[in-house]
């Protein structure tokens, strides 16, 4: 499976609300490993990262995302993983964006420019995709991800790229 298979352009009714979203889950494959599926997918949505599993229990994970051109939204659930963008990684994509990430559910730590933020419940964060990062997920987990096209948000927030890694707390 593809992102390009993957994603749909979102569909709006006259309310303004999304009508159509595509969700992928690993309980969709038949025989399969359930987390080498979840590698060949995610490792494709997100642009060249590495995933390991952190745990030998059964896998789960499921994404919920649907783009609005020129702006990806998704949802992010699984066992615990970890994440991973390294310079290769970054060596290899064709455009700079941003991720603006809730954590919804669980906890989360983010390594990125020489800082770690750990985010729970409610708490948010942007990282950029030009530089090299890591996300564990010690615990079940869900996250609501908006990737953002760097020109489009530097226009609305200036010097953004000074709160990347920055944790703001739900309170």
């Amino acid at each position: 499976i593809h992102a390009s298979d993957f994603m749909l352009s979102c569909q709006l009714s006259p309310l303004g609300r999304i009508e159509q979203m595509q969700r992928l889950t690993t309980q969709q494959p038949q025989g399969q490993n359930q987390f080498q599926y979840w590698q060949q997918f995610i490792c494709d949505f997100c642009l060249n990262i590495d995933t390991k599993q952190l745990n030998d229990e059964r896998f789960f994970g499921e994404v919920t995302a649907c783009a609005l051109e020129p702006v990806e939204i998704a949802t992010i659930r699984s066992t615990p993983v970890s994440v991973q963008q390294t310079k290769a990684h970054i060596a290899q994509a064709n455009e700079r964006f941003f991720k603006v990430t809730v954590q919804t559910d669980g906890v989360g730590v983010l390594r990125q420019n020489h800082q770690e933020v750990m985010l729970k419940r409610g708490d948010w964060v942007f990282y950029d995709s030009t530089e090299p990062y890591e996300l564990a997920f010690p615990e079940p987990y869900e996250q609501l991800i908006l990737k953002i096209p760097a020109a489009m948000l530097a226009s609305q927030i200036p010097m953004v790229d000074t709160f990347t890694a920055v944790r703001f707390p739900q309170d």
